[in-house]
């Protein structure tokens, strides 16, 4: 048996890495440690929870520290509300503030703080942090639901007449200097009373969505040093174990699968991930591995997403985002910082249209132009280079591609002429160059055939030709070359043997999987963790069909396996040691599973 390569990186061991099937995107919110509960399909009684945010604004230095300061929940709206006010203030967390130059006119990044209890979870965000001049303070203020259900529903189907409503606890109070504060609440008017609803959200508020933003204001008298206020939010949680209720499962999408976590996009653009978690892979703040799907933390617009070694990254309305392990930069937010939820990456030029991502380093396209960053031993960022980036930089020779593939330690990259070209490590051929020289620039495939597709395994690539004749190339370990042979390797694209046309190709850590344009799923190479979901854990040297089902996308992990059917239900198989296969347990399938959908 091949000895596997095993990198030592500071504190960490990165194991051989199967190579990202799709890219995405994903949003922000700074904050602590997040108090995010696990997902859990146990059915709620109707119910009503409260959750209280003080807050306090000193002027000249543009920061709003807040704090969480009590939460409840009640069957009703009353008990709640009381239970809020018997509390003792408890602050359990803190948002520090960027200064701004001045206070006049000095913006700041968003501010966010967690609220609630197990299951019962908002996020209260802050953004735009503004002080004027005439002497007025505003920001913009919304609500996002953590919590497993949607919020704003009576009976889990309809929406409540008092949806979720954000209302002051406590009306602005000078704390440094003198004056009176007033607020304008653009839907009802001037404050003046506690507790008038400042925001009402009118309708459903699915997992994981976030309100629209309201601007707040305050008009602060020049005399006014510092001021606190509190503030409530109540929303009303469905009764999902009413007779004959089905809530509908949130299909999904697209998805991607890293070295032991996977993650999916449902429609709307919200975002779950699933496993693996030591480094924050899964985006939740937290570190324990979760064995069903849970919703990644911002205000998401995600358009597409892929999973690395132990990280994540999504491109999205408003940029590209990543999470999760940066020992190397490979998050691309100009640190070596792990982040437990998503980061902007350092924009390039123009906006990523996708991300794809390899052990430790990720590259994207913004116009055609590939950008890279992160680990760069083996050259694989394609600058010219070895060393390491931890923000962006372009893939020298200014070639043209509509998309990239990265494995554990090479990229490639697709022209829209079908010309493919790899560059990083070779030692297996996995450049297809018709060598093992590595190379830290572009070199075209050695190959007339044009190509449709590609994808790039651990040190292995695949690609699809244009009438879905598939070909691979580099080591051979376990059959993953499809070839009908075992071990070895070939540095120059050669036709996988007995494969159907297929329409679509995941490569992951030695295994390659494929679908054809009626849904059926071809798998071959190693199987040891069952990953080729053929109910046995042998190896595979050619294509072998997994029977009774009909995907329409795929994409391969290290060891394990994950595919969409045409009505969005996810499946997974393989190696489930981490969760990653979404089932809600840690077995082992051999064949395909259904993800516990949130």
């Amino acid at each position: 048996m091949p000895l596997q390569r095993v990198v030592l990186w500071r504190h960490r061991i990165v194991r051989p890495w199967p190579a990202a099937v799709a890219a995405g995107s994903v949003v922000l919110g700074a904050c602590g440690d997040n108090p995010v509960a696990p997902r859990s399909h146990t059915p709620h009684p109707p119910t009503y929870f409260v959750s209280a945010v003080s807050c306090t604004y000193t002027r000249g230095d543009s920061t709003i520290p807040c704090a969480q300061y009590a939460s409840s929940q009640s069957r009703t709206l009353a008990g709640a509300l009381a239970a809020v006010r018997r509390t003792a203030p408890e602050p359990v967390f803190a948002a520090a503030g960027a200064r701004a130059p001045g206070h006049r006119g000095g913006t700041v990044v968003s501010r966010s703080v967690l609220l609630g209890e197990q299951g019962v979870n908002v996020r209260y965000i802050i953004s735009n942090l503004q002080f004027v001049s005439p002497p007025l303070f505003t920001f913009d203020a919304a609500v996002q639901n953590l919590t497993t259900q949607p919020l704003g529903t009576a009976d889990g189907r309809a929406p409540a007449p008092d949806s979720i409503e954000v209302f002051f606890a406590q009306t602005p109070l000078a704390t440094q200097g003198t004056g009176t504060i007033t607020t304008n609440a653009p839907d009802t008017g001037s404050f003046t009373a506690t507790n008038q609803p400042f925001y009402r959200y009118p309708g459903l508020l699915p997992s994981n969505a976030t309100t629209p933003t309201v601007n707040w204001q305050f008009n602060v008298p020049s005399g006014v040093q510092a001021f606190h206020f509190a503030v409530y939010i109540t929303g009303q949680m469905p009764d999902t174990s009413a007779a004959a209720l089905a809530i509908p499962a949130h299909a999904f999408d697209s998805l991607a699968i890293g070295l032991a976590h996977s993650c999916a996009v449902r429609p709307g653009n919200h975002e779950y991930c699933w496993g693996f978690n030591a480094y924050g892979a899964l985006g939740i703040q937290a570190t324990p591995p979760s064995p069903t799907p849970v919703g990644v933390l911002g205000n998401l617009a995600v358009q597409s997403v892929s999973a690395g070694n132990e990280f994540s990254c999504a491109t999205a309305q408003t940029g590209a985002f990543c999470w999760g392990d940066n020992a190397s930069g490979e998050l691309g937010d100009g640190t070596v910082t792990d982040r437990g939820e998503p980061v902007q990456v350092t924009p390039p030029v123009g906006a990523f249209s996708q991300i794809v991502t390899g052990a430790e380093f990720s590259c994207g396209l913004a116009a055609s132009t590939a950008y890279c960053w992160g680990d760069n031993y083996t050259g694989q960022l394609g600058n010219g280079g070895t060393t390491s980036h931890a923000t962006p930089t372009a893939v020298a020779g200014s070639i043209p591609f509509v998309t990239l593939t990265a494995g554990a330690f090479h990229a490639c990259g697709l022209t829209a002429g079908g010309a493919v070209y790899c560059w990083g490590a070779n030692a297996d051929g996995e450049l297809g160059t018709g060598n093992t020289t590595s190379h830290s620039t572009p070199t075209q495939v050695n190959s007339s055939t044009i190509f449709a597709s590609v994808a790039a395994g651990t040190n292995f690539t695949c690609a699809l030709d244009v009438n879905g004749k598939a070909y691979c190339w580099g080591a051979n370990t376990y059959g993953a070359l499809g070839n009908g042979a075992v071990g070895g390797a070939v540095s120059s694209p050669t036709a996988v043997t007995g494969s159907p046309a297929l329409t679509k190709l995941a490569a992951g850590g030695y295994h390659v999987c494929g679908i054809t344009a009626a849904g059926g799923a071809y798998c071959w190479g190693s199987n040891s963790s069952g990953q080729l979901g053929i109910n046995s854990t042998q190896d595979q040297s050619s294509p072998t069909a997994i029977p009774s089902f009909a995907f329409t996308a795929i994409a391969a992990g290290f060891a394990h396996t994950c595919a969409l059917t045409s009505n969005g239900s996810t499946y997974c198989w393989g190696d489930n040691s981490s969760g990653q296969l979404g089932d809600g347990t840690l077995t082992q399938r051999l064949t395909p599973t259904a993800v516990a959908l949130p």
